[in-house]
């Protein structure tokens, strides 16, 4: 179970998260989550999928007629595609509320089943005892350190990204191909990799996968379709991915039995597992994003940057995983919190080459006296000392000594005092029950 700390830490970390990203984000990237798995809704969920499908070929076809050349074709397939994108609005709204309430429910009743059982670990491991902090070892030092360096260069990458000709001339999506161009070159020249993007932003499904993927993956693919999106996935995963491996190498550097030793091998899995999850998070996102608002958009603040949402997102989430690690790191090394109780046979164990240890003490000490007594003239000393011991008795200082002795030794019981350390002994041999500690 995790700590009081922890757990705070945690839902401190996701208030930030919800306040940042947007309640309506994150409610629609658990809908998605949630009807990927065999869920009551998730026949539902295949249902307005191919309605979406069904938008967005409607409006593709629409876009290709002439409202003056075909005007009849044109009014059949206007019709067919508000009474499809009515659909898909009634069946996205009805699946979206089924999901809160369901799920709302599910929380409260995981809470309410929970929830006390939590509440008295807590505060039982409050007022457990704990070992003695120590410094931290050197190796979580020096993971510590890398982790710090990964997560600011994690961070800062957020502030890294490739221009965006929407925002850059706050146009719409509907704007002319030329003018959006021409305004980019009143402000500056052309990149070759603008000049490489201008045919594609042509079409509205250009502009449309430009939004997503960015420009490098919409410019530079060329056996992309604009009518197989999974085409520019399968290209842009290897630019989406690289970043999450090299965190994952990261983390499997900082978590290896030989950099940072069990203090950091306890920690492998599960940051490992969180690392991969990232990543196929962010390929979720942007597989099944939806993308009826841009299409929808009529102004520039209604458009949805998806590929540069997810630059910042990404760099966030990696230097908070990195971050998150490096404190449970500190905190478990430094026996602050996430502390392993011991097992009796370790327990054993440490008594053991404690005895051992004491023991070969004794023989050290043994093989120096049969050492010193081996001198003749060390013995004729030893002999004088012992014969010469009543002597030493009668003097002042010797009596003052023996009489502050006996006064120190008047309010001890040798009982209570031989009981007293022998069931410390033995408490470093067993665990105790919580009754037996809270006797003692």
């Amino acid at each position: 179970m995790p700590s009081l700390l922890l757990v705070v830490f945690v839902l401190q970390l996701a208030i930030h998260i919800l306040n940042s990203v947007g309640a309506t984000a994150v409610n629609e990237l658990a809908w998605i989550l949630y009807n990927k798995l065999p869920t009551p809704t998730s026949f539902a969920a295949r249902t307005a999928s191919s309605l979406r499908k069904e938008v967005l070929r409607l409006k593709q076809e629409l876009n290709g007629v002439s409202a003056q050349d075909e005007f009849s074709k044109w009014a059949k397939l206007r019709r067919q595609h508000d009474k499809a994108t009515a659909d898909y609005e009634k069946c996205y709204k009805m699946r979206f509320t089924e999901f809160i309430s369901t799920f709302g429910v599910s929380i409260a009743f995981f809470l309410v089943r929970n929830g006390p059982g939590w509440y008295r670990y807590l505060r039982s491991s409050t007022k457990r005892e704990k070992p003695a902090t120590r410094p931290t070892p050197p190796g979580v030092s020096r993971a510590l350190n890398i982790l710090f360096a990964v997560a600011i260069v994690a961070f800062l990458s957020t502030f890294k990204h490739p221009p965006n000709v929407f925002r850059e001339t706050e146009s719409r999506l509907q704007t002319n191909n030329d003018l959006i161009f021409h305004r980019v070159v009143a402000k500056r020249d052309l990149t070759p990799l603008e000049e490489a993007l201008k045919p594609k932003l042509i079409s509205k499904e250009g502009r449309l996968l430009y939004l997503i993927y960015g420009p490098y993956v919409v410019a530079e693919c060329s056996f992309c379709q604009s009518g197989e999106p999974w085409t520019y996935l399968l290209y842009a995963a290897p630019s989406i991915l690289l970043p999450h491996v090299f965190n994952l190498a990261i983390i499997g550097l900082v978590t290896s039995r030989f950099f940072t030793g069990p203090e950091g091998a306890r920690w492998r899995v599960k940051f490992a597992t969180a690392g991969v999850m990232l990543g196929a998070a962010e390929m979720l996102a942007i597989w099944s994003f939806d993308n009826v608002a841009n299409i929808k958009s009529q102004h520039m603040s209604e458009m949805n940057h998806f590929h540069w949402h997810m630059i910042f997102y990404r760099g966030c989430a990696l230097a908070i995983l990195d971050a998150l690690l490096g404190w449970v790191l500190w905190l478990s090394s430094t026996n602050r919190y996430f502390v392993k109780p011991l097992t009796p046979a370790q327990r054993l164990d440490g008594v053991i080459k404690l005895a051992t240890i004491t023991r070969a003490r004794l023989n050290a000490t043994e093989a120096m006296h049969d050492l010193v007594m081996s001198d003749e003239a060390n013995q004729d000393d030893v002999c004088q000392y012992w014969t010469s011991e009543e002597e030493l008795f009668e003097e002042p200082e010797v009596k003052n000594a023996m009489r502050n002795a006996r006064k120190r030794a008047e309010g001890v019981d040798l009982r209570d005092s031989s009981e007293r350390n022998s069931r410390n002994l033995m408490r470093l041999i067993m665990p105790q029950s919580p009754r037996e500690s809270a006797e003692s």
